[in-house]
């Protein structure tokens, strides 16, 4: 396909000129066979003309012409340092005088296209078919506009830069333009951004094997394909009895009942303080009103450890307030940057970031706690999975994947049982794992609470918290929970691998289920 040069076409825009349309033209494109951008200008072709903008490359006839769109053969996610594990599909688009007119205008146009992309991207079902079998997309892609200003503010400052650099290929320069557009949508949106971490903890005196787990199973295994490979993978649950010290417990419990709050202290055996929690607060499941929505298929159970269910006379289990929540998560806490610094040594061979609100919304907070009572009734669910996530900027930058697929960021969450006492064998409430392929057999694994007990594990194990025996009373068993995204360092890294060097000392791999079925017969 003909290439022109980048920086005339960067800087050919009209800047006095006001046009009495607005105008969208498609300057580079990364990732993309010749098939794919076609699917992708007609559906960017059809919004267009819904909405009155004139899309550049388009004649009186509808007729699209895609030779003057420069063709970024390189990959660009090995230069997108920040964003490893990015699909690096990306189609850039100048937007034109979109000013002069209705200010949503260049946001309706986005969604528009985000949509129909979608349809694309899962394929048409239905007797109202808009595309045929054939006319769907290999991937997500990252459909991006840049006003006048903001490319000629981008171009110059990251010619200044790669000129500095001495490169003079031009490949090369549409390569690493787009590469910044990729690790400044995932800025943006946080998509990556390392937990807390402090130097003080960073030297916390702990010896390696406070890093290794006291238990490790691999459960939930099925045969699983991404891209041309087809696999058996499976689920991974790790419990660490020696990772969290009591004091620090103590302080995460004290951050969770707001023990340090002017309030009166309020006695844990009569059950959680309702100034604090709410009953059927703990619902944490993605909301439909945020945006982008989410369909109930795609967000099916996605909810963090003790999701409710809310058929019962219970109202659900209690989950902190609305205030509550955004203390834990969003206000300053010693307790929860050491908790941070402790998961991110523990886990030195990825970048650990919180979940990001684009992926599941505003509702679903990255941290949430519970404190489940005796005849709370709850339902099985997972916290997330990353293939069947709602459209959004995360899926446009890392598309829908096989959780701990090769390269990819690998959802898991941390759950840490924070009561000063809990006989587990006379109060019960553990949290209860099922091995979903042999659910038939009542294939559960149970992890009895444990002051202080930390339980990493993958976002996609179905999971259900059991309520209290009544000989708990009304002592509510308190856990603290964090959703996390461990990011590759490096292309093509092993996801599966998380003992960042300690394999020597981890105990014995425990199969469960499907998985022990597996291994029985390899």
């Amino acid at each position: 396909m003909p290439k022109k040069s980048t920086s005339t076409r960067l800087e050919s825009a009209p800047q006095a000129q006001v046009q009495a349309q607005a105008e969208a033209t498609p300057i580079m494109f990364s990732g993309l066979d010749p098939q794919e951008l076609s699917l992708l200008m007609e559906v960017i072709s059809h919004e267009c003309q819904q909405l009155g903008v004139v899309l550049s490359c388009c004649d009186d006839d509808n007729n699209i012409d895609t030779t003057s769109i420069i063709s970024v053969s390189a990959p660009i996610v090995t230069l997108a340092a920040k964003a490893t594990g990015a699909l690096g599909r990306v189609l850039l688009f100048r937007a034109s005088n979109f000013e002069h007119h209705d200010p949503d205008l260049l946001e309706d146009l986005e969604s528009g296209i985000c949509e129909q992309v979608d349809m694309l991207l899962c394929g048409s079902d239905g007797d109202d078919e808009e595309y045929d079998d054939g006319d769907i997309l290999k991937d997500a892609v990252l459909i991006y506009f840049q006003t006048d200003d903001e490319l000629e503010v981008s171009s110059q400052s990251y010619r200044n830069e790669y000129e500095d650099d001495n490169h003079n290929d031009n490949d090369d320069y549409c390569t690493r333009y787009l590469s910044a557009i990729v690790a400044q949508h995932v800025r943006e949106y946080e998509m990556a951004s390392p937990i807390q971490t402090s130097d003080i903890y960073n030297k916390h005196n702990k010896v390696e094997e406070t890093f290794v787990p006291s238990i490790h199973v691999e459960l939930d295994g099925g045969y699983t394909s991404y891209h041309t490979r087809t696999y058996f993978d499976t689920s991974t649950l790790l419990v660490f009895d020696k990772l969290v010290d009591q004091d620090l417990r103590k302080c995460l419990l004290d951050v969770v009942i707001d023990e340090d709050s002017e309030s009166v202290h309020y006695d844990a055996r009569d059950g959680p303080n309702p100034i604090r929690w709410v009953r059927g607060g703990l619902l944490d499941v993605p909301d439909p009103n945020d945006d982008p929505p989410l369909e109930p298929e795609e967000s099916g159970n996605t909810a963090i450890e003790g999701n409710a269910d809310t058929t019962d006379n219970s109202g659900g289990g209690w989950g902190l307030t609305d205030e509550g929540l955004e203390e834990i998560c969003f206000e300053h806490h010693d307790a929860v940057v050491e908790m941070e610094s402790i998961l991110s040594n523990l886990f030195p061979d990825f970048v650990v970031s919180r979940l990001p609100e684009t992926v599941l919304g505003r509702s679903v907070t990255p941290m949430t706690a519970n404190a489940p009572t005796a005849g709370d009734v709850f339902g099985y669910h997972i916290d997330a999975d990353p293939n069947i996530t709602p459209s959004s900027p995360w899926t446009d930058i890392y598309g829908r994947y096989p959780n701990r697929a090769e390269g990819k960021p690998r959802f898991m969450s941390c759950l840490i049982y924070l009561n000063d006492e809990w006989d587990g064998d006379k109060w019960g409430a553990p949290t209860r794992f099922v091995d979903v392929p042999t659910d038939d057999d009542l294939n559960t694994y149970d992890v009895t609470p444990k002051p202080g007990r930390v339980i990493i594990m993958d976002q996609d194990i179905g999971h259900t918290v059991v309520a209290p025996n009544a000989a708990a009373g009304k002592r509510a068993r308190y856990s603290l929970v964090w959703k996390l995204i461990l990011h590759p360092k490096t292309i093509g890294q092993d996801m599966k691998y998380l003992a960042g060097g300690r394999k020597s000392l981890w105990p014995k791999t425990e199969y469960f289920g499907s998985a022990a079925e597996q291994n029985q017969n390899q």
